[in-house]
């Protein structure tokens, strides 16, 4: 509760504030919130975390907007099981009386942070911070405890620590490759952890450390035609990768019969399909068969995938669709759409055909 009387409290994964009469003044945005009680600081900025994505946010007490939030790292554990999800912040956070915010997290880490979100130093237990509430002594000292069954006492050098990075941010050409971050903190004791944000960038190595260190990654090829961007979160400093477009295109052709007159209860077809990748390496893509009514809706859709190697042609021909006896008259139209993996589109082709 905040000293004016207003309420803050966590729901429907938002913070939502009232005033002492029930009356709803604001909410946050989605997904800012998990069901943990929010820490309200005195400067007015609200702490919360949530346990689907392993954020802590901070919003401004006064109208709900997101100031900044903070990424913690990756479940050691982490597996399809879903008792062991990648990411998770399952402790209310706490605040120091110099403002420095405090929260455990999934990945066995109990980070300190400025009020600006800088990071100022992270305390690796071992193993799950989770379902506690750590509290803090007359001098400072953090207490909490984790899923082994230790309570830890920490003592907060927050003063000491600040981090910066080799570099800002690194552009790969489209067939992927791997590179390197330095880390450097203002104090040999000072830790801190590294997390990909992006599924096609893997951290071979330093995904955490003490003092000076390099933090080693991978990025995937890219078969699409559309460049992407990807982060990775080293000691609290985000680093940001480009991937161009794949070098190349994709065939596409559709041809129909010679016969486009279909009796009601009849078969249309045999159609004609080939894709060709032209690209120089593999390429993936999703490809959606339907056939479009007069009434003016898609039926009889059919999902592929599909992995092409460099200068592969796959080709069908004869793909045959049976319409209803009780189809309306009119124009139809068989339609195949192709999607990238990132669900831009590629191309569609269609052939009209009649049903009488």
């Amino acid at each position: 509760m905040g000293s004016d009387g207003t309420i803050y409290v966590s729901g429907n994964a938002r913070v939502n504030a009232f005033n002492s009469s029930g009356t709803q003044l604001w909410q946050s945005d989605a997904g800012t919130a998990g069901s943990l009680t929010p820490a309200l600081s005195s400067s007015g900025i609200i702490y919360v975390g949530t346990a689907s994505d392993g954020m802590l946010y901070a919003i401004d007490a006064t109208t709900g907007k997101t100031k900044w939030s903070y990424q913690t790292g990756i479940n050691p554990d982490y597996s399809s099981d879903i008792h062991n999800p990648k990411y998770g912040v399952l402790t209310a956070p706490v605040i120091g009386a110099d403002g420095t915010v405090y929260v455990g997290a999934i990945d066995g880490n109990m980070y300190a942070l400025k009020s600006d979100g800088t990071l100022l130093w992270t305390y690796s237990a071992g193993s799950r911070i989770t379902e506690n509430c750590p509290a803090i002594g007359p001098d400072g000292t953090l207490y909490f405890s984790t899923s082994s069954g230790y309570l830890f006492a920490v003592k907060s050098n927050s003063a000491t620590c600040s981090y910066t990075l080799s570099s800002s941010s690194q552009t790969v050409g489209y067939s992927g490759g791997a590179g390197n971050i330095s880390v450097t903190p203002s104090s040999s004791s000072c830790a801190w952890t590294a997390a990909s944000n992006a599924s096609w960038i893997t951290l071979t190595a330093g995904s955490s450390g003490t003092g000076s260190s390099t933090v080693s990654y991978s990025v995937s090829a890219n078969t699409s035609g559309s460049s992407r961007t990807g982060t990775i979160t080293a000691a609290g400093q985000t680093f940001t990768i480009t991937e161009s477009a794949a070098s190349g295109s994709i065939s596409h052709a559709l041809t129909g019969p010679s016969n486009t007159t279909v009796s009601r209860g009849g078969t249309f077809g045999p159609v004609a399909s080939s894709i060709t990748n032209n690209y120089s390496s593999s390429y993936s893509l999703y490809l959606y068969a339907s056939v479009y009514t007069p009434k003016g809706s898609w039926v009889d859709t059919i999902y592929v995938p599909v992995a092409l190697s460099a200068g592969q042609t796959v080709s069908k021909n004869d793909i045959m669709r049976l319409i209803p006896s009780l189809a309306d008259a009119g124009a139809y139209y068989f339609c195949e759409y192709l999607y990238d993996t990132s669900w831009n589109g590629i191309d569609h082709q269609c052939v009209e055909f009649t049903v009488q």
